[in-house]
């Protein structure tokens, strides 16, 4: 019975996110599990495991049959729109809402970072001794050193640095001019 309502979750769950009531669409293999609890014989569960199995493949291919098209629309819608922002703002324009779209320097920061938390952790679970403080700031510069080997992770520590330099100046000027900096603060200064 924890096993059957599990399922029910899962396909009140299912149904709430294709949006429709109609819950026995994504019940189908659920069948198996009902009829075991009402102690039906073992020939005929797999009678009804197979009739749920294919069931099952028949909702997937109608599925996959009327959203096969699905793709193709918005690739299509997709380019007119590039093309129309092309037309009116220029290739500049667009870049720069690709680039504010995807956040591509966050993206990199948190590379960056998780490269740098992995070296650190890779020494540190080889090392029995606990590290000086010296060995701590060697640690600290070799780890930043180690990860830059690559183009990608140099600009992820070049947004890494971008970002410190961020938080820096914005606790600075939190400190000398309180909550007031912040109200008339435009953005292209950053």
């Amino acid at each position: 019975t924890v096993a059957f309502s599990g399922q029910l979750v899962v396909c009140t769950l299912c149904s709430c996110v294709m949006k429709t009531k109609q819950i026995w669409l994504f019940s189908a293999h659920m069948l198996p599990l009902l009829a075991r609890l009402c102690l039906v014989p073992l020939e005929t569960i797999v009678v009804i495991n197979k009739f749920a199995m294919i069931f099952t493949g028949l909702e997937v291919l109608y599925f996959l049959g009327s959203n096969l098209l699905v793709p193709y629309n918005l690739a299509k819608s997709a380019y007119r729109e590039l093309v129309q922002v092309v037309e009116v703002y220029g290739l500049l324009a667009l870049g720069m809402s690709l680039w504010n779209q995807l956040v591509v320097p966050v993206l990199f920061m948190v590379f960056w970072l998780v490269l740098f938390a992995l070296q650190i952790y890779s020494y540190f679970s080889t090392r029995d001794q606990p590290a000086s403080r010296e060995r701590l700031l060697f640690l600290f510069l070799t780890s930043i050193a180690e990860c830059c080997s690559t183009p990608y992770s140099l600009l992820g520590l070049v947004f890494t640095v971008s970002f410190v330099a961020l938080g820096v100046l914005t606790l600075c000027k939190f400190y000398l001019q309180g909550y007031r900096a912040f109200m008339n603060d435009p953005a292209m200064n950053r």
